[in-house]
């Protein structure tokens, strides 16, 4: 009876890689969003006619060929995509009528909000919010993957825009620009009807949300008076309504995002005069902890994961402060972003001081598209990542009893003879010897997971890494996972069901410090009881219990919750059918 331990250790360096600009067609001068599905990719923002004009593309063939895609005549912009089902949804705004800007007008006044530093005016300029009165926010959606939007829905006569979006079962929050504060609008029919979901705070401005597994909800921003701003983070736990906390020593949360398995991260801009981001996180959307990250002449503009559960696998869009101005950065982190790996490409460093990065998409843990705009048209790059024969999705170490259980799994394999597992006690400055291997599948596109149990037999920190063999002798490294293996620790914990993602069955492991009554039980995202796995009294002890899903039961995201009579533990699963 051990506590779960789980521990990815990351790298801090500098590395260069290869970003390959998409051929978008000209007319688009900011791109906002994008959304991609192996070879189709979708992506919106806005150009000129007469006015600001909605821009969308699609392509169908990995970035070869892009092509308009179809809008209302009316579109203003489309700022950000979600997908639910086989359907597409944007948010953003419509022109009510033209004022016949000149597009060297916001152009000029972009410029000279990054030249000042004043990210929050950028931040507003780049979605295409002037300040005027000739725009109202609009829903899209798109049945065909992006190929032609269409509005659906009317929204409240005060919504000037709708921006950032989340999408958790069939309910869809969005933030909404509109006099006297912010609001989330809430629609349950597929945007075809509309409803405040947030209270009015005077002075709000909402500039994210999201949603982990588990329809749990945040939305950071700001709260300003004629004195100050301050940054503010909205939650709403699924089986509660929203709640709100004000930071004194941020001025602004810029963005936030969730994993899977219900870790969100927060990040915004220290309220003092010196230039400096901070980041914080939470497991229980109560307890906020700020990490130990160096964000000194950094503002993080984006933080965004690969959705799969046991991974944090994350992308963060940085404006790095230089003599020079605002340099685009990128950090992407093999985990939680707290730490991870700075991708400096050379397309960054070529003067162009107008570049700007909005979003990303990462996909398969392996690749990534980032859009933006330069000084001349939107941006979309993409970068593979990596050229790995395996593809590795998740690594990680706990503990149980005397052992270490290692547990892996890979997204596809090419030649893959299997897996060497290497092991460096901390006594040893960093020498690993081998402990063990793991025989793979060959070549497989289909996920494959793996597991090997570790009887160190000594009290201290350990490190495993895998070196995975090909069939001609290659071999590739990947990063270590590490873990502090102590037999004096004893608690009552919920390990991740293994293994996960699953379709046939599942086995979910749990410890008690004591006797109890137990109940493990399965619920959908609606908080709806799927099935009960336990429900008795048990003694003090470990335990192991295998759930297997009804036929009925659909593909998507559960949680499953331990309850004995000192605590409740959650987790979150995925089905795949």
């Amino acid at each position: 009876m051990k506590k779960l331990l789980t521990l990815i250790l990351l790298l801090s360096t500098y590395a260069h890689t290869q970003w390959i600009p998409q051929n978008i067609p000209s007319g688009s001068v900011v791109l906002l969003s994008v959304y991609k599905q192996s070879g189709l990719s979708s992506t919106t923002g806005w150009g000129w006619g007469s006015d600001i004009n909605g821009r969308a593309y699609l392509t169908t063939d990995w970035g070869s060929t892009w092509n308009s895609a179809l809008l209302p005549d009316s579109a203003r912009v489309i700022v950000d995509i979600e997908r639910y089902n086989n359907t597409l949804y944007g948010s953003g705004a419509r022109n009510k009528f033209s004022k016949n800007l000149s597009p060297k007008n916001i152009k000029e006044m972009i410029i000279e909000a990054k030249a000042a530093g004043d990210h929050n005016r950028l931040m507003q300029l780049s979605m295409g919010i002037t300040g005027a009165e000739d725009y109202q926010g609009a829903f899209y959606i798109s049945s065909d993957f992006g190929s032609s939007w269409h509005y659906r829905g009317t929204m409240p006569d005060s919504v000037s825009y709708m921006k950032k979006m989340a999408v958790t079962g069939d309910v869809i929050y969005v933030c909404v620009s509109k006099a006297g504060g912010d609001r989330v609008l809430a629609s349950t029919d597929e945007g075809r009807t509309w409803k405040y979901s947030t209270p009015h705070i005077a002075g709000l401005t909402l500039n994210d949300i999201t949603t982990d597994g588990a329809a749990n909800i945040c939305a950071v921003g700001m709260v300003a008076d004629s004195i100050e701003s301050k940054g503010i983070i909205l939650v709403k736990p699924f089986w509660d309504s929203w709640n709100s906390r004000v930071f004194g020593e941020v001025s602004v949360f810029r963005t936030v995002a969730a994993t899977l398995d219900g870790f969100f991260f927060a990040a915004g801009d220290s309220s003092g005069n010196e230039i400096n981001s901070l980041l914080y996180s939470t497991f229980d959307l109560q307890n906020w902890s700020r990490y130990n990250f160096d964000g000194r002449l950094k503002i993080i503009n984006r933080i965004k994961f690969v959705m799969w559960p046991m991974s944090g696998s994350a992308i963060m869009l940085i404006d790095s402060v230089t003599a020079n101005g605002p340099t685009p950065i990128i950090m992407k982190s093999g985990h939680y972003p707290n730490n991870g790996q700075f991708i400096v490409a050379q397309y960054f460093n070529n003067g162009n001081n107008f570049m700007i990065l909005y979003d990303a998409y990462l996909e398969n843990f392996n690749s990534v598209s980032i859009v933006g705009s330069d000084d001349t048209n939107g941006l979309l790059l993409y970068n593979p990542l990596s050229n790995l024969p395996v593809e590795l999705k998740h690594f990680s170490a706990v503990q149980s009893d005397e052992r270490i259980r290692l547990y892996w799994s890979t997204a596809s394999e090419l030649n893959n003879r299997g897996f060497e597992i290497e092991r460096s006690f901390e006594d040893n400055q960093g020498q690993y010897s081998v402990v063990g291997f793991v025989n793979g599948q060959g070549t497989t596109t289909a996920e494959t997971n793996y597991e090997f149990t570790d009887n160190p037999g000594i009290n201290g920190v350990y490190r495993y890494r895998l070196r995975q063999y090909d069939f001609d002798g290659t071999s590739q490294l990947s990063e270590p996972v590490t873990i502090n293996y102590n037999e004096s620790i004893i608690n009552t914990s919920l390990g991740y069901n293994y293994p996960n993602p699953f379709s046939k069955a599942t086995r979910i492991n749990f410890s008690l410090i004591a006797e109890s009554k137990v109940t493990l039980t399965v619920y959908d995202l609606l908080g709806r009881e799927v099935n009960i796995i336990v429900n008795e009294q048990l003694p003090a002890g470990e335990y192991s219990r295998d759930f297997v899903p009804a036929d009925n039961l659909g593909s998507g995201v559960y949680y499953y919750v331990l309850k004995t009579d000192e605590q409740t533990l959650t987790r979150m699963m995925h089905i795949i059918k």
